[in-house]
């Protein structure tokens, strides 16, 4: 999948990514992708869906890099919350849309069995 691709089909980060951010992330998921090598004709598919994971998580970040805090407990009494950066398993997948659509096309593989965590 190209950068011009990508756009086409997640015109949405036109607008929130610079060329080079979509490039970049791009080549990054063309790797994890690859690394999994299950998605036969669904891999522009998958690619696509974690370019757009990336994107999104860079954008709920600020571009930052900071890793993303998930409320891991809740005290009702004088209001406490435990917060976590943890990416294990699912959980970060979770985090946007997108990574839920790859893990339903994950779940949808006839040969993939296993985590599926970067």
């Amino acid at each position: 999948m190209t950068t011009e691709e990508f756009l086409l089909i997640y015109p949405n980060f036109s607008q929130s990514a610079t060329t080079e951010q979509v490039t970049a992330k791009l080549k990054f998921a063309n790797l994890l992708i690859d690394k999994i090598g299950y998605f036969d004709d669904m891999r522009n598919d998958a690619i696509g869906l974690l370019t757009a994971h990336l994107l999104t998580i860079d954008n709920m970040t600020g571009g930052t890099g900071s890793a993303i805090q998930s409320k891991t407990s809740k005290k009702v009494g004088d209001v406490q919350f435990t917060y976590s950066s943890s990416t294990q398993d699912r959980e970060w997948y979770n985090l946007t849309n997108y990574g839920q659509q790859l893990l339903m096309l994950i779940d949808l593989l006839p040969n993939y069995s296993g985590a599926f965590v970067v």
